[in-house]
């Protein structure tokens, strides 16, 4: 009896994979053509010809598990089975020919055909288009017809479905998931893409819980250009989140320059250019973001004002998950990496209050000079008169709590609070927004002097480590506090100590596991401990406060060190009441610092260590998930059950929320293929291959 073979029929636009062979010997045993005709050599037809992807199917395998493995084994590639093409014979042998979907990776020549190949005995994968399978001699040759109807058909990718599955949010606290959302046809400026991995954060929790009242939901400024964009999603228009992505372009409309069909990309999600009353536009925001199978954009939001386009070209040996998580790791390395502004904004408005003038500060440089008592040079005014968050640089001399409290919403975006107490005290603790900090980027430098210069030389120049610094990270066993782990653990010289705040013991020993072989290779010390019972072993020069917990950043006060930084990463509502004792604040001279979200810069070069293997960003995953998972997968985020990132691929629709525990006990031909219990590119793969079939209705 026959072996069957199964074939896997992968397209790209207009044209099919094949594996074309050039045997250049005299004579092949293994060349049925060659025994059937007596001819040797080159000049024998079944020396010179190609084949689509495929082989026999093994005894204890259905065909579709063979043609998913034929797939990875002989091109690295991963896929899942749209649906069974035909059926019919390859050298008399039954075949079964299964058309490819949501492919996987790019493809390399692998398996028996790489061992194998020589200059006597080539093998090369092509991309064929059908005005090329008779110079190949594309084998057999009545696949021939079929393959080119099927092509005429699939010009233009024409496997858009015109529906797909979504995770959307409606309301506060609301959100569901859809399975007929219509995909739309991109417009004119527009794409569409396929949306391969996507991690879930924190920050998409939070909009589902606040949605219109979010901080990056509200309007863009004069958007009348694009309310006819599907994607624009303000106020209370439903939304799609997830802002962690990597994506594939699958059509584009009139006039796209950003992008290309095929092309593989990963999103800076911060759209700086469009501005809202309170931040910018962004993708999983006021954008429909990539928790769904197909995405739209529109390069009115995703090319800057300078032509820079926040659709970052992205390698192809990356696994999807470790190019989804590039953004997260980004924002992470923007949060060390951000410059600090040490000295009044130039052209900006300044408001000296409290008591006396700026003392020997310049104020040359700025455009208005506003004070609140007779000062020569400045304009008085009330500040009662002034606008909310019209001043660039308020500078106060004093320790009036209810007067600085009155003064700091006046403050703009990106503005600098200069405190002088002269020796006083505010003798209470001072409501700071602490949320603007991360969010709007305000900054607040104090001295125990009357000299504002003083306040100016205690801030620093980025929010990096200093040589030595004593480091803790508050809120160490979620997911982007693995990544503030390894970030400052690499940044640290040696015998330096990195502590991290950790009340859950399964998040704790799941982040040692992690962060062990990376802290002993750079000979840095690492201390977990619980809050709820232990403090740091000392004074901490540098504590990175992960959760959004306003008590948080007091207790990170109190344990500083002098000339301590503390990093706001948690996105703490801008408008939520953080009292702090200024007070020690002040003493200490300590300086926070804060950002939101990353710049492309930053995603590029966390996207070359990936690129070149120096930064594997697949050692924050936690679990896996397709669609079906997704909601699960966010109430995990919030409940934080996972010690680790939430990865969903859209593609693998019906596949429930798994750690990696459960991952493997569901498939455990995954285990093998993790590396010291964290996920890897070939677990990925292999996921793909065993659980693709199983969940698209084709087994």
């Amino acid at each position: 009896m026959s072996i069957p073979r199964a074939v896997a029929v992968v397209v790209h636009g207009a044209r099919v994979l094949v594996v074309k062979r050039f045997l250049q010997r005299e004579r092949s045993t293994a060349c049925a053509i060659c025994r059937g005709t007596g001819v040797a050599g080159p000049a024998c037809p079944g020396h010179h010809y190609a084949v689509l992807v495929g082989g026999h199917v093994e005894p204890d395998e259905t065909a579709e598990e063979a043609a998913l493995r034929e797939l990875t084994e002989e091109t690295t590639l991963s896929a899942r089975i749209e649906r069974l093409l035909w059926t019919g014979h390859h050298n008399d042998r039954p075949a079964s020919y299964f058309l490819m979907t949501d492919v996987v990776g790019r493809p390399v020549l692998s398996g028996p055909e790489a061992e194998e190949n020589r200059p006597d005995n080539s093998f090369e994968l092509l991309w064929a288009a059908p005005d090329e399978f008779a110079g190949l001699g594309l084998y057999p040759a009545d696949v021939r017809e079929p393959l080119t109807r099927l092509l005429d058909r699939h010009q233009g990718d024409a496997r858009t479905p015109s529906t797909h599955t979504a995770v959307q949010i409606t309301g506060p606290d609301q959100a569901r998931l859809v399975r007929d959302k219509p995909v739309p046809v991109p417009a004119d400026g527009q794409i569409l893409a396929r949306v391969e991995c996507v991690g879930l954060c924190f920050s998409d929790v939070k909009l589902r819980h606040q949605f219109d009242r979010h901080v990056r939901k509200s309007p863009v400024l004069h958007d009348d250009s694009l309310r006819d964009s599907p994607s624009y999603v303000p106020g209370e228009l439903p939304t799609v989140p997830g802002h962690e992505v990597v994506l594939r372009v699958v059509a584009v409309g009139g006039g796209v320059s950003s992008a290309v069909v095929g092309g593989r990309y990963v999103v800076q999600a911060n759209f700086r250019d469009l501005a809202t009353a309170a931040s910018t536009g962004a993708f999983g925001y006021n954008f429909e973001g990539g928790l769904q199978q197909y995405v739209l954009l529109d390069e009115r939001a995703t090319v800057a004002a300078d032509g820079e386009s926040y659709l970052i070209p992205a390698p192809e040996e990356p696994s999807a998950s470790q190019l989804a998580l590039v953004e997260p790791w980004s924002c992470v390395e923007h949060a060390y990496a951000v410059r600090e502004r040490r000295q009044l904004r130039a052209g900006g408005t300044v408001l000296v209050a409290g008591t006396g003038g700026p003392g020997g500060l310049d104020l040359s440089g700025s455009g208005r000079r506003l004070g609140t008592a007779e000062v020569a040079g400045l304009t008085v005014v009330e500040p009662a008169a002034l606008a909310p968050r019209s001043v660039d640089d308020l500078l106060y001399r004093g320790s009036d709590a209810d007067e600085l409290e009155r003064l700091l919403p006046l403050v703009a975006n990106d503005g600098l609070v200069l405190i002088a107490t002269g020796g006083g005290r505010f003798g209470r603790p001072v409501d700071v927004p602490v949320g603007r900090v991360h969010y709007q980027n305000l900054r607040i430098a104090a001295t125990t002097s009357d000299d504002f210069a003083d306040c100016l030389d205690a801030i620093p120049s980025t929010g990096e480590l200093r040589d030595g610094d004593h480091v803790n990270v508050v809120g160490a066993g979620g997911p982007t506090g693995v990544m503030a782990m390894v970030r400052a653990i690499v940044s640290s010289r040696p015998k330096a100590l990195v502590e991290g705040a950790v009340r859950n013991p399964a998040r704790a020993a799941a982040l040692d596991h992690r962060v062990a072989r990376t802290a002993a290779e750079r000979g840095v010390e690492v201390r977990l401990f619980d809050p709820e019972t232990e403090h740091p072993r000392g004074p901490v020069d540098y504590c990175f406060v992960m959760a959004p917990v306003p008590d948080l950043i007091r207790t990170a006060i109190a344990d500083a060190a002098g000339h301590g930084i503390v990093n706001v990463f948690a996105g703490i509502a801008t408008d939520a009441p953080c009292p702090i004792d200024l007070d020690t604040y002040t003493v200490k001279r300590l300086y926070f610092v804060g950002t939101s979200g990353s710049g492309v810069a930053d995603m590029r070069a966390v996207l070359a260590q990936v690129a070149d293997g120096r930064l594997d960003t697949n050692l924050s995953v936690g679990a896996v998930s397709g669609m079906a998972g997704a909601l699960d997968g966010l109430d995990a985020v919030r409940d934080r059950r996972i010690p680790g990132k939430v990865v969903v691929y859209p593609a693998l629709d019906d596949l429930p929320l798994l750690d990696l525990g459960e991952m493997v006990a569901r498939y455990p031909s995954v285990g093998p293929l993790l590396r010291d219990g964290c996920w890897t590119g070939p677990a990925e793969r292999e996921l793909f291959r065993v659980a693709s079939f199983r969940h698209s209705g084709t087994s």
